[in-house]
């Protein structure tokens, strides 16, 4: 499948019975909202729920037949609307 960018806001979509977010939507412009999935991005979208952010990624099926973003690379928008990369070693490796 082909990999595209997306861009929109990170926003919680399930939580545990602490409040901690356990999964994780963009809301776009369009009113278009996409689950996004990517084991090693959990802890950076914690840091970025609210934030405007441009994900690039692959719209795949589970198996259920639910569509859902698998997130390749994740960048925050600063105020200016410039790209800032989040670098590789600030992924947590559990999701």
């Amino acid at each position: 499948m082909k990999q595209s960018m997306y861009i929109g806001i990170v926003t919680p979509l399930y939580w545990d019975a602490d409040s901690g977010p356990t999964a994780f939507s963009l809301y776009r412009y369009d009113d278009e909202e996409i689950l996004l999935k990517g084991a090693r991005f959990k802890n950076r979208l914690i840091e970025l729920i609210g934030n405007e952010v441009r994900i690039e990624g692959t719209i795949k099926e589970d198996h259920l037949g639910e569509k859902f973003l698998h997130i390749e690379k994740i960048y925050a928008l600063n105020k200016a609307n410039d790209y800032l990369l989040i670098p590789e070693d600030s992924f947590s490796s559990t999701y």
